[in-house]
């Protein structure tokens, strides 16, 4: 089992080496109380300790079936380009 909270690296790692230079990963995560800046750098530093490097990074709005009353969706997908 894995804790989206605490060890999102443990599944983002294993797909990143897996993924070719130059090619993109998808990233989502939805639990409300993980920060979107905060996961990002997560992902960075997790990257940068694989030695890979994240060339650029889109971020994907959630459509409207995923309201937020905030403004600060759950669900956060990011795309990297690597």
């Amino acid at each position: 089992m894995v804790d989206l909270v605490n060890d999102y690296q443990a599944l983002f790692k294993p797909a990143l080496l897996c993924t070719a230079e130059g090619g993109m990963l998808i990233c989502c995560n939805n639990v409300a109380q993980v920060d979107g800046n905060a996961w990002l750098e997560s992902l960075k530093r997790s990257a940068e300790k694989a030695g890979r490097t994240i060339h650029a990074v889109e971020w994907i709005t959630p459509e409207q079936d995923f309201p937020s009353s905030d403004g600060q969706h759950p669900l956060k997908i990011v795309l990297l380009h690597v």
